[in-house]
């Protein structure tokens, strides 16, 4: 496993303090409130990264850690119809309270927002399963793993948003790869972030990295696209990882194939644009079989097994032995208009939330495995190129089965390692200039 590896001494003697003054003042707070949900002390985060939590942990020879506390953000955020939301994040700082005095007033800290990728259940939300590993359980997702190391590591503040759908929003429904309520979640909750910090006078630097998996990685486009040239923060880099960029390209790619593969991804889909569209509508799209199925598949208490088992179930086969095809989902004319007429309703929506028709003027780095099974790495390299055709300054696309000699790797298998790769960036960008030092074994 990759190993980030810096001086804790070393880390004291680079930082400046985040400027408290907001140049840009907003017309309404993001900010509803802020809800301690825990903390661990430095010994806790180094015992917790010598035995790893989950899969996706990395090892370490490092023998000193920052302590963290972590917070429930509550903040008001935009659906995709122009509704007010409230909405909710994890927001983790470093703890600094271990550090001689004469230190302490040495530290600020960059933020990074991790977008998570897709998820069927409310608890794996990052809000939910912090929450639940503090109160003595075991955590669902990868949020411990990854705060651990962004702040227990690096000493980077982390925000994750749950997403429109997901902890306070729960009885929402979730707009699962629409680009602007997705770019807003991330949005309003940096705005609200700084707020909070500000107000309670947080060593946070207007430093901003976005960084994201799969959905996660269509969100982070969403936001950096929404967010670029509109901020009082620097958004130093972007790391889109394992998504994909141009669903109109991803939409033709599903309904041509003939195994839909792992057919809750797009039923996600079809699910969350016939509720934000009026115009893509179940019945013009859906064999029978599904046209009552939806509501109850995606409403936050199953997991994405359960939801497989049962879409198979409806259709009369067994997942153990059968073939999920897109023909058991979709009717044929709806393939045949999606295939042959661009302004096909769903086709049409699918295309005005491409998040590649801009040209990004900060550093972003793609992460990508060519083995990835569900998301194909070519449609995140073909996103790469157009940035790069069209003048983008600083574009990069890494792939992790290059770096680290797995052979093939697929979509979930390739997260760790898009990770590693991740971390080893931000400490190169953020710390390494610093005089700390970031390696590999």
């Amino acid at each position: 496993m990759r190993k980030v590896i810096f001086s804790f001494f070393l880390v004291l003697s680079g930082f400046l303090f985040f400027s408290c003054e907001n140049d840009t003042p907003q017309e309404e707070s993001r900010l509803i409130d802020v809800q301690l949900i825990g903390h661990l002390s430095s010994s806790d985060v180094g015992g917790l990264l010598v035995q790893p939590v989950t899969a996706s942990s990395i090892s370490t020879t490092q023998s000193s850690y920052f302590g963290l506390y972590a917070y429930k953000v509550i903040y008001r955020t935009t659906d995709s119809k122009g509704n007010k939301v409230r909405a909710s994040g994890l927001l983790v700082i470093p703890d600094f309270s271990s550090l001689p005095p004469d230190k302490k007033l040495l530290f600020s800290y960059p933020l990074v927002t991790d977008n998570h990728g897709t998820i069927f259940l409310n608890s794996e939300s990052p809000t939910e399963d912090i929450t639940a590993f503090f109160n003595g359980n075991t955590p669902q997702g990868s949020t411990l793993s990854l705060i651990l190391q962004y702040t227990g590591m690096l000493g980077f503040a982390v925000a994750m948003p749950d997403y429109i759908g997901y902890g306070e929003s729960v009885d929402h429904y979730h707009p699962y790869m629409v680009a602007k309520p997705l770019a807003n979640s991330v949005a309003d909750l940096i705005e609200a972030v700084y707020e909070y910090a500000e107000k309670n006078n947080l060593p946070m630097k207007r430093d901003v990295y976005l960084a994201g998996y799969s959905e996660g990685g269509f969100v982070t486009m969403a936001a950096a696209k929404e967010l670029q040239g509109k901020t009082p923060y620097h958004i130093r880099a972007v790391f889109p990882m394992a998504g994909v960029y141009n669903m109109e390209q991803m939409g033709l790619g599903i309904i041509t194939a003939n195994d839909m593969g792992f057919p809750p991804y797009p039923a996600y889909v079809v699910y969350a644009y016939s509720k934000v569209y009026s115009d893509v509508a179940l019945q013009d799209i859906l064999r029978p079989e599904f046209h009552d199925k939806l509501d109850g598949l995606f409403d936050k208490t199953k997991d994405g097994t359960t939801i497989y088992g049962l879409m198979f179930s409806y259709v009369g086969k067994d997942p153990n032995t059968d073939t999920f095809l897109v023909s058991d989902f979709f009717t044929q004319d709806a393939v045949n208009s999606f295939i042959s007429n661009p302004d096909f309703p769903f086709r049409k929506r699918l295309k005005e939330n491409n998040v590649d028709d801009w040209i990004p003027q900060m550093k972003m780095i793609f992460i990508h495995c060519g083995g990835d099974n569900i998301l194909p790495q070519q449609l995140a390299y073909s996103t790469y190129q157009k940035f790069a055709d069209n003048g983008a300054p600083d574009v990069d696309f890494i792939d992790p089965e290059v770096v680290f000699g797995t052979g093939s790797l697929d979509h979930g298998s390739c997260a760790s390692y898009a990770y590693q790769i991740l971390l080893l960036k931000l400490c190169e960008m953020e710390l390494a200039p610093k005089g700390i030092s970031c390696s590999t074994p």
